[in-house]
């Protein structure tokens, strides 16, 4: 939205801006449930696993079913399906249920159903579903798309990314024991870390003007 400001759609309503928000955070935590839920389900999720240390895990942490976990994951993702078809209606954006599609396809396809992080392609999921979230908010906010938004976003997707990649490679000892082919597990730890350290402090570099706003939002 600061993204949609700087190029001139503005003032921004604050219910639209209210909106926006509360759809991209409901489809990024319905998406950090949900990858609880199908690692857990595939076993790469485990007592003793990185993941259930460093972080409060649904499962492990919460202590919440499976079930519970899966039905909280679906909840979130419907409560955002519910609010992009109010703005489709309210503002009258027909493109928005195709963005929708794009991403929640992406999005389940992480860990779910085609588990590209299992296949080595998670962190090339997550740079498209970082572009498609902004230019959908983009979107939302302007009623119209252009590449601009797409191309201003690639820094901050490459960050995500990067931050992913970040994730994989802290896995990567209980991945590859538990024959989980993440990317760093496909390529090696030593060229993970390396992509981390290139695009890192590529990211770390003062930036211009026009993207100061941008950053990640995981």
């Amino acid at each position: 939205m600061a993204m949609s400001y700087y190029a001139g759609f503005r003032p921004l309503p604050i219910a639209l801006t209210a909106l926006v928000a509360l759809g991209v955070a409901a489809f990024q935590a319905s998406e950090n449930v949900l990858n609880d839920y199908y690692d857990v389900k595939k076993g790469v999720d485990a007592p003793g696993a990185p993941a259930t240390l460093y972080r409060l895990h649904s499962v492990y942490g919460l202590g919440l079913s499976l079930r519970q976990v899966r039905d909280l994951g679906i909840s979130l993702l419907a409560f955002g399906v519910a609010l992009v078809i109010i703005a489709t209606v309210a503002l009258d954006r027909p493109l928005l249920p195709l963005i929708l599609a794009v991403g929640a396809l992406l999005l389940i396809s992480y860990t779910g159903p085609g588990g590209l992080k299992y296949r080595g392609l998670g962190e090339l999921d997550v740079f498209v579903t970082a572009i498609v979230m902004v230019v959908g908010s983009a979107y939302t906010v302007s009623g119209r798309l252009s590449w601009w938004e797409a191309a201003l976003s690639a820094p901050m997707a490459l960050l995500t990314a990067s931050v992913a990649l970040a994730d994989n490679l802290r896995d990567y000892e209980w991945d590859k024991a538990h024959g989980v082919r993440t990317l760093p597990v496909r390529v090696g730890k030593e060229h993970g870390e390396g992509h981390v350290c290139r695009h890192g402090s590529a990211r770390a570099r003062p930036a211009p003007r026009h993207a100061v706003a941008l950053g990640a939002p995981r």
